[in-house]
C-alpha cells in the first residue's frame, strides 16, 4: 500500500457533531477565527506603516490598527456567543479556551497600542 494511503487510514477522524446546533456553531467559529486572523494581519500591516509619532499619518495608522484589533476581539466573542446554546462538552470547552486565548491576545495588543499612541 502506498504510504499516503497508510497515513490517511491511521489519521483519526474529526469529531462527529451529533447535533446541528453544534455543527453550525463550529462552522461559524471557524469563519470568525479566519476573520480574526485577517484582522491581526491587517493590524500588523498598519503597524509596519507607522510614521513619525505626533504626525497625522501616525495617528491614522494607530486608529486603523485599533479598529482591526478590536474587530479580532469582537470576532472571538461572537464565536463564544454562538456556542452559548451548545451542550457542555469537550468541544465547547476547547472552543472556549481558544476564544479566551484570542481575546487575551487582542486585549494585550490593544494595551500595547495605547502605550505607543
Amino acid at each position: 500500500m502506498p504510504r499516503a494511503i497508510i497515513r490517511f487510514q491511521h489519521t483519526p477522524p474529526p469529531p462527529l457533531q451529533s447535533d446541528v446546533r453544534t455543527a453550525r456553531a463550529l462552522n461559524s467559529c471557524v469563519e470568525l477565527f479566519q476573520y480574526a486572523v485577517d484582522c491581526f494581519h491587517n493590524a500588523l500591516a498598519f503597524m509596519d506603516q507607522l510614521g513619525t509619532p505626533g504626525t497625522p499619518s501616525f495617528h491614522d495608522q494607530i486608529w486603523k490598527t485599533n479598529v482591526q484589533l478590536t474587530a479580532a476581539g469582537t470576532n472571538a466573542q461572537t464565536c463564544q456567543e454562538s456556542f452559548d446554546i451548545v451542550k457542555d462538552g469537550p468541544l465547547k470547552t476547547e472552543v472556549s479556551n481558544r476564544v479566551d486565548d484570542l481575546s487575551k491576545l487582542a486585549g494585550n495588543a490593544l494595551s500595547l497600542l495605547v502605550k505607543i499612541g
